[in-house]
């Protein structure tokens, strides 16, 4: 079973970026259609509009924070080992299962590296 569906976590993560994220910041959203979704949140003033939301492989190198929607079909393998090995500055959880995470978009785990 997927633990969240349709995006809904992302929300969470954006309440944390509004209160931590550098002005200015690259946010990347690990599933591409869902990019244009969290970027629709700052009309509605519930995402802060300094904050530039990207998606895609290209543009993961520059991200400053990485945003890992828990939905298993939709993970790479990259962002399945990054939820593995990475080091979350913030998880949203129900239940202790992690809906959602927020990596720094320097993240040892982004270059495939192992905590040894």
């Amino acid at each position: 079973m997927e633990p969240t569906y349709w995006g809904d976590s992302y929300l969470a993560a954006v309440g944390w970026l509004n209160r931590e994220a550098e002005h200015g910041a690259q946010v990347w959203i690990n599933v591409v259609g869902f990019g244009s979704s969290v970027e629709l949140y700052k009309p509605f003033g519930m995402l802060r509009h300094d904050l530039q939301i990207t998606a895609g492989d290209a543009a993961l190198a520059e991200a400053d924070y990485v945003v890992v929607q828990h939905k298993q079909n939709e993970m790479t393998a990259l962002m399945h080992h990054l939820a593995a090995e990475g080091k979350p500055l913030f998880t949203e959880q129900l239940d202790g299962v992690a809906l959602v995470w927020v990596f720094a978009g320097d993240d040892p785990a982004l270059r495939g590296e192992h905590d040894d």
